[in-house]
C-alpha cells in the first residue's frame, strides 16, 4: 500500500532559483531555433542553386512556368519572317512558294552544303510552321536556361537539326527511296531535341499528345516507339514526315540531358478511378 513519504530537503528544494533555470532554457531554445532557421535557409538556397546540376533534389511535381527567352523569340521570329518573305517574294515575282522550298530545302539526292542550314528555317505550310513555332516557344526557353549560355543553346539547336537531317537523308538513301521531287525541310529534328532534353528537366509536365494529355516523358518515349513502328511498317518516308529525323532529335536531346546530370524519373501510374474516364477523359496519366 503506497504511503506518502516526505523528503527532509523538500523545503530547501522549493527555494531553488527556478527563474534562472527557465531563463537558461529559453535562451538555449532561442539559439536552437535561430540555428535551425539558419540551416533551413542555407539548405533551401543550396537546393535552389543546385537545381539544374542535381535535378533529382527537386520533386519535379510543379508545373513550370512558360519561360520564353529573347533567343527563343528570335528563332521563332525567324521562322515566321522567312515564311512571310518567301510568300511575298513569290507573289511579287510571279512564282510559287514551292519554288523556294526546292531552292532552300535539302536536295536529298544531291545536297548542297548551305541547304543543311536553310532547310531548318523553311516550312512546308502554315500548319508545319505553327506547330514548330509553338513547340519552340513552349520548351525552348527552359533549355536555354539549362545551358546558361546563348551560344551553347544555339549550338545545340543547330547541331541537333543538322545531325537529324543528315541521318534522315542517309535513311532515305539506304532504303532506296526515290527522292527526286522531295526536298527535306523544317526544324522538327532540332525541336525534337529540345523536347527530349525538356522531358528530363520536367518529366511530369503534361502535354497534349494527339488527343490525349500525357506526361511529357511518357509522350516522348511513346512517340519514339510509334515512329519506329511506322517506319518499320510503311517505310522511311511514310506520310511525308521525317520520322527518322524526329527520333534522332529526341534521342540526342535525351542523351544531352543525361550528360548534364538529369535522369529519367520512374513513377507508378495514377490509380485508376472508374468514373473519371467519363468526367475527365483527357487527364488520365500513364
Amino acid at each position: 500500500m503506497p504511503t506518502n513519504v516526505s523528503h527532509p530537503n523538500t523545503s530547501e528544494q522549493s527555494e531553488l532559483p527556478q527563474v534562472d533555470i527557465s531563463t537558461h532554457a529559453a535562451i538555449e531554445g532561442s539559439n536552437l531555433t535561430a540555428e535551425s532557421a539558419k540551416i533551413s535557409s542555407e539548405s533551401a538556397q543550396e537546393i535552389y542553386s543546385n537545381y539544374h546540376r542535381n535535378p533529382q533534389s527537386s520533386s519535379q511535381d510543379e508545373i513550370p512556368e512558360m519561360a520564353v527567352t529573347g533567343t527563343t523569340l528570335g528563332l521563332a521570329g525567324s521562322f515566321v519572317a522567312i515564311w512571310l518573305l518567301f510568300h511575298i517574294s513569290a507573289i511579287v515575282n510571279g512564282q510559287t512558294y514551292r519554288d523556294f522550298v526546292y531552292v532552300f530545302g535539302v536536295n536529298i539526292s544531291d545536297p548542297v552544303w548551305y541547304e543543311w542550314f536553310t532547310s531548318m528555317f523553311t516550312h512546308a505550310n502554315f500548319v508545319h510552321l505553327l506547330f514548330n513555332t509553338l513547340a519552340l516557344l513552349s520548351f525552348g526557353g527552359v533549355i536555354h536556361k539549362a545551358f546558361k549560355s546563348r551560344f551553347k543553346y544555339l549550338a545545340f539547336f543547330i547541331s541537333v537539326g543538322l545531325v537529324a537531317s543528315y541521318v534522315q537523308v542517309q535513311a532515305f538513301t539506304l532504303a532506296g527511296v526515290d527522292t527526286m521531287n522531295m526536298p527535306l525541310i523544317g526544324a522538327s529534328g532540332a525541336i525534337c531535341g529540345i523536347l527530349g532534353f525538356y522531358s528530363l528537366i520536367h518529366p511530369r509536365t503534361e502535354i497534349l499528345f494527339f488527343i490525349f494529355k500525357l506526361r511529357v516523358q511518357t509522350a516522348v518515349l511513346l512517340f519514339i516507339g510509334i515512329s519506329i513502328a511506322v517506319v518499320g511498317y510503311w517505310g522511311v518516308g511514310a506520310g511525308g514526315f521525317a520520322h527518322i529525323a524526329h527520333v534522332t532529335g529526341l534521342i540526342i536531346g535525351l542523351l544531352v540531358g543525361v550528360c548534364h546530370g538529369y535522369r529519367p524519373v520512374l513513377y507508378t501510374p495514377k490509380p485508376f478511378a472508374p468514373f473519371s474516364v467519363f468526367v475527365k477523359p483527357l487527364t488520365y496519366r500513364l
